[in-house]
Order: C-alpha cells, then structure tokens, then sequence
C-alpha cells in the first residue's frame, strides 16, 4: 500500500450526504493505492469527517488496516457497511497512479463504513483494474 496524501477539505456533496454532515463541514481525504504482486491494482479515497478525527494531522503514517486505527486511537469500531459497485472510465488520476490509460474500465466501489452506534464514519471510493483480479464479497 502506498499513502499518496491526506488532506483536510471542505466535504463534497457526495461526501456530505454518505457522511450525514452538514454544508460546510470539513473532512480528511486520504488517497492511496494498494499494490497485488508489486503492481498498482487499486486507487482509492477515504472521506471521515473532521470533528471525529481530532488530531488526524499528526499521524506520521496510515497503516493498512485503517479500522484498527480508528479504533485504537479514536475508540471507533466499525461495525457495518454498505457497499455499491459499477462499472467506471479511469480518469486521469486513475491513470496516474494505476498505470493504466485514460479510458481503461475499472470497477468502483463506494463503501460507507459505520460505527458501533450505526453513524456513518467513513466513506470510501476504490477503483480497481480488473485484469488480473476480480472483487469477491464473503458475508456471514
């Protein structure tokens, strides 16, 4: 896994309404890619709202697992979440860090994570090259 940046934003109306946060609200954004034998496969973003993430900025790195994260240094335990798929056209930035022309198809992802209290606590946009891999789900 690769950290590109993580950065404090106004929210998105697309991040407002997954994260359940009012005009004007703040939200860190982290983009990274995750690597399957030593090649870009998957870009995404993660959304959380500010005001549950005090003290973000100091982290030195992110760790893979971010929900373990979350609850060891927040007291956030992720508990659910709701996932939509289709199919997408690789932007520029997917092409960038993908490796991938322009136009290549990816499979999106967009996944609202949610809290022990069923508030939304994270929200997440992957884009993922399916060549040589293909998105499985286990639900039990």
């Amino acid at each position: 896994m690769t950290v590109e940046s993580w950065t404090l934003a106004t929210a998105t109306a697309t991040e407002r309404a997954a994260l359940d946060l009012a005009a004007g609200a703040k939200v860190w954004r982290l983009s990274r890619s995750r690597l399957h034998g030593g090649e870009p496969m998957l870009r995404e973003v993660l959304s959380l709202p500010s005001d549950r993430f005090s003290g973000f900025e100091e982290l030195k790195e992110i760790p893979n697992n971010v929900y373990r994260l979350y609850s060891e240094r927040w007291g956030i335990t992720i508990t659910a979440a709701a996932e939509k798929l289709k199919a997408v056209l690789a932007d520029a930035e997917d092409a960038r860090v993908l490796g991938c022309p322009s136009g290549t198809p990816l499979l999106e992802i967009a996944r609202t994570a949610y809290d022990i209290n069923k508030r939304p606590v994270e929200y997440r946009v992957s884009r993922c090259l399916t060549e040589k891999m293909h998105y499985a789900s286990n639900l039990s």
